[in-house]
């Protein structure tokens, strides 16, 4: 019995220090998968199952004392379907075989007095505020995924799977209810681009303003490679009710011009409405774009969320006019 004790307090010693780095790094993740079909023209979709934005990752901090700290995330994007919307799917494939394991965000970066500081693979500045305004962002009837915002630059500007990549971002500490954020990209990217942004948040506001430079990009021959583009909104809350408002002006950058307005409307402490109205004005002839989404969510547990919604999004060319629904359902860990 004594030897049996005396292995057991070998066994913690030798594994404490182990557990108590482990301490330092959490796993998270969301598991979202939603059933949809979407008609385009005249041609009827079938019903298909879309991981959207499903991923898992690694996260963690260090205290290096001062005040200062080191903090660090790595991710991958999971397929919770199949293979067949990936790599090999896009409309420039990329030379690297489908997986389905793919770039999400990875950085290591410092925290202080001055802000934070983070190298790696991220979101832009630009991408950061779409949520804001999209009450449906990371859904099948997201606003990005019908044409009524930037696709490209809510996107990201990344040559891997969206994100930023070979960047540095930096972000202010919050001064008087507003934060700043300044970030750039390396030459070993490929795309070349800087971005800028303030943020305000107090009580029921949360107002944003984004600027970014596009000066080289492999991935999105559609983009005016030396314009600029910028967007400004935010949303405001009234009791249970919130509503959204994002401009995007980006006409040189992108050729078009982008409008969106939310509503969102808690009925209980687990139902939530929703509806959001956007358009696309086009510098070419006949290719404006309008169109709204309409849905309910329902929260089934603390991390879980399922919804339903109807989208119909019209445009100067019929045959490319999108209508659906999507019902989903997700889970955050």
């Amino acid at each position: 019995m004594n030897k049996r004790l005396i292995a057991i307090a070998i066994a913690a010693g030798l594994a404490s220090p182990f557990a108590a780095y482990a301490a330092d790094v959490s796993i998270y993740g969301v598991a979202h998968v939603s059933m949809n079909q979407i008609d385009v023209g005249t041609t009827d979709g079938e019903l298909d199952l879309t991981s959207n934005k499903s991923h898992i990752g690694f996260k963690g901090s260090q205290d290096l004392g001062d005040g200062l700290s080191a903090f660090f995330k790595a991710s991958w994007q999971v397929d919770y379907t199949d293979n067949t919307t990936e790599l090999s799917a896009q409309a420039t494939p990329s030379t690297k075989p489908d997986t389905d394991l793919l770039v999400y965000d990875r950085w290591v970066g410092l925290k202080g007095g001055f802000g934070s500081i983070k190298f790696g693979t991220m979101a832009s500045n630009y991408k950061q505020t779409g949520k804001i305004v999209d009450p449906f962002w990371a859904t099948r009837a997201q606003m990005r995924d019908t044409g009524l915002q930037s696709p490209g630059l809510m996107n990201g500007m990344g040559v891997d799977r969206s994100r930023v990549t070979d960047a540095a971002q930096y972000t202010s500490n919050n001064i008087n209810n507003m934060t700043f954020v300044l970030n750039t990209t390396f030459d070993g990217s490929g795309d070349n681009n800087t971005g800028f942004g303030v943020r305000y948040k107090a009580n029921n506001i949360h107002a944003f303003f984004d600027y970014i430079k596009i000066d080289t990009v492999t991935t999105t021959p559609s983009i005016n490679t030396g314009e600029s583009g910028m967007k400004v909104g935010g949303a405001y809350t009234m009791g249970a009710t919130t509503v959204a408002l994002g401009i995007e002006m980006t006409e040189d950058l992108l050729n078009n011009d982008y409008n969106q307005f939310s509503v969102t409307h808690k009925l209980n402490e687990k139902g939530t409405v929703a509806l959001s109205y956007g358009q696309a004005s086009a510098v070419a002839a006949n290719s404006d774009k309008s169109g709204f989404v309409l849905g309910y969510k329902h929260k089934l547990g603390k991390n879980t969320t399922a919804y339903a919604a109807y989208l119909d999004q019209s445009n100067d060319n019929a045959a490319t006019e999108l209508s659906g629904f999507s019902l989903g359902l997700a889970y955050k860990f």
